[in-house]
This record gives structure tokens, sequence and C-alpha cells, in this order.
């Protein structure tokens, strides 16, 4: 799919940047896809129940394994932003070094690119759409 009208006039502005100026058409295109990955705000439940490891679950005190629960059985979504009462707590019963930090860590971003940031909804870029809008005005 081509970039649309709006999408083509973004990537012109953002093509203007200094940083780019110096690169090749190939070094933009991989910039500007390279996955630079984005915090996740909110998870289920299932989420993180799917995450947890089972034999570190049941390593924790009769309380933490009740606030576990408690957390798995929340409907919708789960606030785990940095600082959040969630996050806080996981990060607690599960810190650095065991599986379920790792997992759990998996799930608190998601996979995000420079097009994506810049609202460019376009599936794909192609190195001729960079290609045909370095040297045009915006």
């Amino acid at each position: 799919m081509a970039l649309g009208p709006n999408g083509r006039k973004i990537l012109r502005i953002e093509l203007i940047a200094a940083k780019y100026l110096a690169m090749t058409t190939p070094e933009v295109l991989t910039d500007l896809l390279v996955d630079i990955g984005k915090q996740r705000e909110s998870i289920t439940g299932a989420e993180i129940y799917n995450a947890v490891d089972t034999t570190e679950a049941r390593a924790l005190s009769a309380d933490d394994r009740l606030d576990l629960r408690d957390l798995f059985a929340l409907s919708g979504d789960i606030d785990i932003s940095v600082g959040s009462k969630a996050r806080t707590y996981l990060t607690a019963a599960f810190p650095n070094g065991t599986t379920t930090f790792t997992a759990l860590q998996g799930l608190y971003t998601v996979s995000w690119t420079r097009i994506q940031e810049l609202g460019i909804v376009e599936p794909t870029l192609h190195e001729i759409d960079v290609a045909m809008d370095r040297y045009v005005e915006p």
C-alpha cells in the first residue's frame, strides 16, 4: 500500500531533520522502521496470570498469593504504568532475576516504530517512498 497524502506530508517534514540529511536512503528507511518499543499503560489479569511462573507463585507468602489472586480476578484492563500499584506489587513479589519478572517485562512494552510514532498508519514503507520524499519541500 502506497503512502497516502497525509502520510507523505508527515514523512517529508520528518526527512528534513538534520539527523536524516547525512544518511543514505536505506539508512533512513532502517531508522524509521526499527522497533523502538512503547510502554503499555495496561494489561489484563489473564496476561498477568499467564506470565506468572507457578513455582514462583507458590513460593510467595499466603498474603502475597491472595494479592496476586486479586490481580488475576480484576476485570478489564489493569494499570501497569510505571509507579502504578499493580506494577509496584508485581516487581516486589517477582524481583529481577525471576522467570516471572522477565515474562512481565515482555508484557510492559509493545513493538513500535518511528513511523508509528509519527502517526503514519500505512502498513508499509518502502525505500521508494523515502527516496521520493527526501528532496521535496514539505
